[in-house]
């Protein structure tokens, strides 16, 4: 899957691009091409799937082509080894608290996901970093 700049759309890059430009280009926000649709049984299993592997599902939809899914398993495990609990608010709604993990902020979920694929593209031999 390709991902856009939001503020050039006509630039066009693979996961691996836009996961280094968004560390070197603090302006830059890619955002994918398409949002891949889920299937009906993943949504009807949601109550007895765990978050890691609700995450694992999400993200083998986005990013499956790009990454392998032991190396995603393994970057969800590490990202995600924390409490999310979902809280139920009213009758129809809930909250997911993002603030259990390690620096007690909503950033622990995304940031150490983003490190996880930052890692493992570093780790690639063929990574080209320009800010080194």
């Amino acid at each position: 899957m390709n991902f856009y700049n939001i503020n050039n759309p006509t630039e066009k890059v693979s996961l691996k691009e836009a996961v280094l430009k968004s560390v070197t280009r603090v302006s830059d926000l890619y955002m994918p091409e398409y949002i891949p649709i889920l299937s009906s049984e993943f949504f009807n299993r949601l109550n007895c799937t765990s978050l890691q592997k609700i995450a694992f599902n999400v993200s083998k939809a986005m990013f499956g082509q790009d990454i392998p899914d032991i190396a995603l398993e393994n970057i969800i495990n590490k990202a995600l080894n924390f409490e999310i609990p979902l809280r139920q608010l009213d009758k129809n709604l809930y909250v997911l608290e993002l603030f259990h993990g390690p620096t007690l902020a909503f950033k622990d979920v995304g940031a150490r996901f983003m490190a996880g694929l930052f890692g493992f593209f570093f780790r690639m031999k063929t990574v080209i970093l320009p800010f080194l």
